[in-house]
């Protein structure tokens, strides 16, 4: 136990253990200090301290030609982080909003004809959109995903992390696709012949990366009083929802 090895000595772990605590380390640096192009944040020296790894160990794991130690740590943690956080962005938060706004309004869309499904469907777009903008503007893992992306397209010279970008927006592009399906097929609105469901989460995700990744408060109205209440009264909307909603009405086409 810990409490009982002698101060100042790490305990033993396996490779993959050390791997796995200076990673953790790495991630709280991040979220404590924020991140640079450079990844300047993250050091090896302080993630070992905070790992409580042995130094010889944790060197060892990152002997890489022609690069330092703290070179190549950084290069693996950005890797990992651009191939893990992409799951941890929210999406299945939208998703359970979205699910439990359709389990209040089902019984009104089974009844409902084009037009009052189509108001249905853009109140819906109306709350999930503003809600899903506020979780990742206010999310650290969403600042870290994407300062890490920008620093890593930078590197042209460097396939390892060019290609852990890619993994992670296939895996975006992918999971967005298939809510966006749901979503059409729950409220009635058919995706045009045109365009693929993919085609609309690459827009779509293009979108909310764009606007969220601005530090301009302009940026982050929510307040855009649009007629789209049931009796065509006023109801907020965020910049990001109406910009949301114009792509849904050039995509899409309401079922008759």
């Amino acid at each position: 136990m810990d409490a009982q090895r002698p101060r100042g000595r790490p305990p033993k772990y396996t490779v993959e253990e050390v791997r796995s605590r200076l990673h953790e380390a790495a991630r709280e640096s991040l979220r404590q200090t924020g991140i640079t192009s450079g990844l300047d944040a993250v050091t090896l020296d302080v993630c070992i301290a905070e790992a409580d790894v042995p130094r010889g160990s944790a060197y060892r794991l990152f002997q890489v030609e022609g690069m330092s130690p703290q070179d190549a740590f950084r290069r693996e943690v950005a890797i990992t982080l651009l191939r893990e956080l992409p799951a941890r962005l929210g999406l299945e938060a939208t998703q359970d909003e979205f699910e439990a706004l359709y389990a209040e309004s089902k019984e009104e869309l089974a009844s409902a004809g084009v037009i009052d499904r189509a108001r249905i469907a853009r109140n819906m777009i109306r709350i999930v959109t503003t809600e899903s903008f506020r979780r990742i503007d206010a999310s650290s893992n969403w600042l870290i995903y994407s300062a890490l992306r920008t620093a890593a397209v930078s590197r042209f010279d460097d396939p390892g992390l060019r290609q852990a970008v890619l993994e992670g927006e296939e895996y975006l592009i992918r999971r967005y696709s298939g809510l966006y399906k749901m979503i059409g097929d729950a409220t009635g609105l058919r995706l045009r012949d045109t365009y693929t469901y993919e085609e609309f989460a690459i827009c779509a995700y293009a979108l909310n990366e764009g606007i969220a990744n601005r530090l301009s408060s302009s940026f982050r109205r929510f307040d855009i009083e649009r007629p789209t209440g049931p009796d065509g009264d006023m109801q907020p909307w965020s910049l990001f929802g109406v910009a949301f909603d114009a792509l849904v009405a050039h995509f899409f086409e309401a079922e008759e």
